[in-house]
């Protein structure tokens, strides 16, 4: 079952343990064009990771539109959205999938570490975008979380990734868009003995959507014995694409 808690949980585990002390967030929020967005679709928002970033950056009163398929996000998505400012509208619905929204409907379309589970949606997205608008997709690069394959010994554990990443996201978008743009952002999560709890909060976290069948006993006695005998340290290098019709 999904709880946005976890979620956030495990956004502060990352935060602990990241060796880039730039919020990724604020790297985010410099690639949006705020300034002359009047309407924001979040595609895939969660439960508002961005939007604890956002505050005092936001034009008051911006529509901003949220869609998941989890509804127990709305609550938390609508209340950090309200308190940058905006006015927050949430959709708790499936993707990919074609939205109910008229053409041009937005001056922005962002997707945050989501885009990989619904690639097939540029198309739409090119769509919903005004003349001039912006979409701003981030994802993990391709070699990330590649020591944890090789703990594991499955190379297909986080196989969503490759739906869309550094190595493939210029194709998935340029039949779309005339300009494209990207900022990478270099990272790594470094644990130490002392911090094998935290990397099994994680870990149980990321199982459910991204590891399949691996069994999380499994993993986290793997890497539980590794700890034991040196320090784990995991890339998780990120980039952003930023795309005008």
């Amino acid at each position: 079952m999904y709880e946005p808690e976890g979620h956030i949980r495990a956004g502060r585990i990352i935060a602990r343990h990241s060796t880039n002390r730039v919020d990724i967030r604020e790297v985010i929020r410099s690639c949006i064009p705020l300034d002359r967005t009047e309407s924001l679709l979040d595609l895939g928002c969660g439960y508002g990771f961005i939007w604890e970033q956002l505050e005092g950056h936001l034009r008051h009163g911006t529509r901003v539109v949220g869609v998941d398929r989890d509804d127990d996000n709305r609550w938390y998505f609508e209340a950090r959205v309200a308190h940058c400012g905006g006015r927050p509208e949430f959709f708790a619905m499936g993707l990919p999938t074609r939205t109910a929204f008229p053409d041009g409907s937005f001056d922005t379309v962002l997707s945050v570490f989501s885009f990989y589970y619904f690639p097939g949606m540029a198309a739409e997205v090119r769509r919903l975008l005004r003349p001039g608008g912006c979409f701003v997709a981030v994802t993990h690069c391709a070699d990330s979380f590649q020591e944890l394959n090789r703990i594991i010994g499955d190379d297909r554990v986080f196989g969503v990734l490759e739906h869309f990443n550094d190595t493939n996201g210029f194709d998935i978008l340029s039949p779309y868009f005339s300009s494209i743009s990207v900022v990478r952002y270099e990272n790594r999560l470094r644990f130490s003995r002392d911090d094998a709890d935290d990397l099994e909060r994680y870990l149980r976290f990321k199982r459910p959507g991204w590891m399949g069948n691996v069994q999380a006993e499994s993993i986290v006695a793997t890497t539980r014995e590794m700890l034991s005998r040196q320090e784990l340290v995991v890339t998780k290098n990120d980039i952003i694409f930023v795309c005008v019709p």
